[in-house]
């Protein structure tokens, strides 16, 4: 399931950070641009890493091992709340997306590991699959165009 929506995260991922300007403009007006590049920040970090810990969290109620998910959110929280406190006042604006970008990198290794060695799931072969993903969707497409076009050129 994870390796189906990954891709799809990416891709919407990708496609905000390509129109963040436009997207906030439309949106929001002209005075919110100046906050277009910590929303890509914010959007490129969650489009990679929330996947993964949402997936992590079904993965371990699935195995009977729902506690894991918990202790591994308390101390994400834990982590995320004091980074963000520090590096809010010391860098700014910035230190925000900054302290979410490590405690993601943090939560991700560590659920990584753990699945690793509770189920025999790895993340590198979830992330080798999401071109296969591409590969078919642009096939289906393809097909389906060709099926409509056709009964058009006949």
């Amino acid at each position: 399931a994870i390796s189906q929506i990954l891709p799809l995260v990416f891709l919407v991922g990708v496609v905000i950070i390509a129109f963040g300007y436009p997207i906030v403009y439309f949106l929001h007006g002209a005075e919110y641009l100046a906050a277009v590049p910590v929303l890509m920040l914010f959007v490129f970090i969650t489009s990679f890493f929330t996947p993964f810990g949402t997936a992590f969290g079904s993965m371990v109620t699935a195995i009977g091992k729902p506690h894991l998910s918990s202790k591994i959110v308390l101390i994400n929280s834990v982590i995320n709340i004091s980074l963000t406190f520090i590096l809010l006042h010391r860098i700014g604006l910035y230190g925000v997306p900054l302290a979410l970008l490590i405690t993601e990198i943090f939560g991700y290794f560590v659920i990584g590991y753990i699945l690793k060695s509770e189920a025999n799931i790895s993340f590198t072969k979830i992330l080798k699959t999401v071109p296969n993903v591409y590969k078919h969707w642009v096939i289906q497409i393809l097909q389906k165009l060709n099926t409509k076009l056709k009964p058009a050129i006949r």
